[in-house]
């Protein structure tokens, strides 16, 4: 196994764990840190739908992660 497999690997762990979140922001910053590998990974595999993909998801989950911390606390 290559080290490009191994982060591909790394990408699939943390998808797997944002699925496991309890709670929106750690499964928003999960889903980032899977956007930043699968990416990484789709670029380096020279898989440019997984790129295509990701590079789509990662400003979406940027600006959720980002509205959600400037909503007021529910009360």
């Amino acid at each position: 196994m290559s080290w490009t497999d191994g982060l591909g690997f790394c990408a699939s762990f943390a998808v797997l764990a944002s699925f496991c979140m309890t709670t929106i922001g750690s499964l928003r910053m999960f889903a980032l840190a899977s956007n930043v590998l699968f990416s990484t990974y789709g670029l380096l595999a020279h898989i440019y739908p997984v790129v295509f993909l990701h590079m789509i998801l990662l400003p979406i989950n940027l600006l959720k992660l980002y509205l959600q911390h400037r909503k007021p606390a529910r009360a």
